[in-house]
């Protein structure tokens, strides 16, 4: 309605301003869902799959191998002395009692459910049953009786990450085991069997997206800016807070950036008639699921995209601190830092412009494309992805500077021939999430094409150990080493244990052909 009021033309379908495009938004069990411990089945409400279980049914064996972890760093591996292979691993939810777990965040990344089946699979196990049975310390005094912590509620099952676990997982409640758990405790088998059947429910989300036409257009193709307008709802998995289910409200993250996005509209509008290129607004739906709106856009290649000089993204930028603005991806283009310091200039603030095109938000699908791209941003705080990042923090004054800044940056940028430069892999950090090592990899959170399971390639960095290999853009890695990937988590979880300066085999999928490249880890990130 915004942009109607302010004249944008719709670029959406059947002349909306709706860009559509299509997101798994729910998921549920089947019929074939069952589990059945030491001949007994156990009821429906005892137990769920996980979004992300592959599907199938298996029997045999089953095994109790402690939390699950295999963790070098430290120093725990409940598979020690274990053989899983061909059997089904029961693991304790959550992690045990350690000092380097102490925090909520190194809690829940050794705790993860999926890295627990990554692990369990990598080691050859069929199957993986997540119970929360924590370890209990045994009592100084041998009359003290020492209760068990509360059972935590069964996961919601929910469509989550970018593909399934390559095993079928399921979490169950300590009922379900109850009575063979002793035996489990004693290290002996058990006979279990279960089955996962799932059926996914796909919805129609939407960008919204308006074209403000020049009035002395001189070149063709839009200069875009963007936001994202999708936020966390009740929280989820990418919550910081994630045992409550509260409203996340997103006022910085990003209703900061769609506001200034309709105010940088107005002022663009306004000044129509004295602008040579056109300006394309959008703001984008899945961001915080993987860009998946930003990248549905561009992998469309709408017809007015072509040539498009430049990508300015406002993501977070509600909060501006001590005057000073975050202006990233400057080096995506020589020619902008000078167009970045007179406009910052003008309004009185200091932008502090570094970095290339790519990073977790809506400019890397169009950096990815070969765009010249920048992102604001007023920087992090501690009520990031909580329910705690309310209007009532937000700075309007420097929203109301940053939109200036954006509008002057549009009208030079689209008046200025920019030079798109492909920035090299930097010395360190690597691939987003990752500990150990890199491969330069950009993947593509919407995942592979129909049939293939595997992690697309949006881009390679250059001088990374992907590109030195052959991989580009386009490209589906299928495995690594001796380790199938069938997703991006399985990527991360290849790259947190992997060595840099080791060499493997890389099976991608090019074209529809199996092309085997050799590869070499490089440097990761460690946090």
């Amino acid at each position: 309605e915004r942009f109607k009021a302010l004249g944008l033309e719709p670029l959406g379908a059947n002349g909306t301003f709706r860009v559509p495009f299509e997101v798994t938004t729910k998921v549920t069990s089947g019929a074939g869902t069952v589990l059945t411990v030491a001949g007994k089945s156990v009821a429906a409400t005892d137990f769920t799959a996980t979004g992300w279980s592959t599907q199938g049914t298996v029997k045999g064996k089953a095994v109790l191998a402690g939390y699950g972890i295999q963790d070098a760093e430290l120093g725990l591996d409940d598979f020690k002395g274990l053989d899983v292979k061909g059997k089904i691993v029961i693991a304790r939810r959550f992690v045990p009692e350690h000092e380097k777990l102490t925090t909520p965040e190194a809690q829940r990344r050794a705790g993860d459910l999926r890295k627990k089946a990554f692990v369990a699979r990598t080691l050859g196990a069929k199957g993986l049953v997540v119970v929360d049975l924590p370890v209990v310390p045994a009592p100084k005094d041998p009359k003290e009786k020492i209760e068990r912590p509360p059972e935590a509620a069964l996961p919601t099952l929910r469509p989550e990450g970018t593909g399934e676990a390559g095993i079928p997982v399921v979490v169950v409640k300590r009922a379900a085991l109850e009575a063979v758990w002793k035996n489990l405790e004693a290290k002996k088998a058990i006979d279990l069997s279960f089955g996962v059947e799932l059926q996914f429910e796909k919805t129609q989300a939407f960008n919204v997206v308006g074209r403000i036409v020049a009035g002395k257009k001189s070149g063709p193709g839009p200069v875009v800016i963007g936001s994202h307008y999708d936020h966390l709802g009740f929280g989820g998995p990418n919550s910081l807070t994630p045992d409550r289910h509260d409203a996340h409200l997103g006022a910085d993250d990003n209703a900061s950036g769609t506001a200034t996005l309709l105010e940088i509209a107005k002022s663009l509008s306004a000044a129509r008639a004295e602008l040579t290129r056109d300006v394309v607004i959008a703001s984008f739906s899945g961001e915080e699921d993987g860009v998946l709106g930003s990248a549905a856009l561009v992998k469309g290649k709408p017809a007015w995209l072509e040539g498009a000089p430049a990508m300015i993204n406002l993501d977070m930028v509600g909060r501006l601190r001590g005057n000073t603005l975050s202006v990233l991806g400057s080096d995506s283009a020589p020619e902008w830092a000078a167009l970045i310091a007179t406009a910052c200039a003008a309004v009185r603030v200091e932008c502090r412009a570094s970095g290339d095109g790519y990073g977790p938000s809506d400019h890397i699908s169009f950096y990815t494309a070969g765009v010249p791209v920048l992102h604001l941003f007023t920087g992090a705080h501690g009520d990031y992805h909580k329910p705690s990042d309310a209007p009532a923090k937000l700075n309007a004054m420097g929203m109301a500077k940053i939109s200036d800044i954006v509008v002057s940056l549009a009208r030079a940028g689209s008046a200025t021939a920019l030079t798109y430069k492909k920035m090299p892999a930097p010395a360190g950090p690597g691939d987003a999430r990752s500990f150990n090592a890199s491969l330069g990899t950009v993947p593509n959170y919407g995942g592979p094409p129909p049939g293939l399971k595997g992690v697309l390639l949006d881009d390679v960095r250059p001088g990374g150990g992907a590109e030195k290999a052959g991989m580009r853009r386009g490209d589906v890695i299928v495995k690594l080493g001796k380790l199938d990937v069938g997703s991006v988590e399985d990527l991360m979880f290849v790259l947190m244990q992997a060595k840099p300066g080791e060499t493997v085999t890389a099976v991608v999928v090019r074209d529809g052909k199996r092309l085997e490249l050799e590869t070499t880890f490089q440097e990761g990130r460690r946090r």
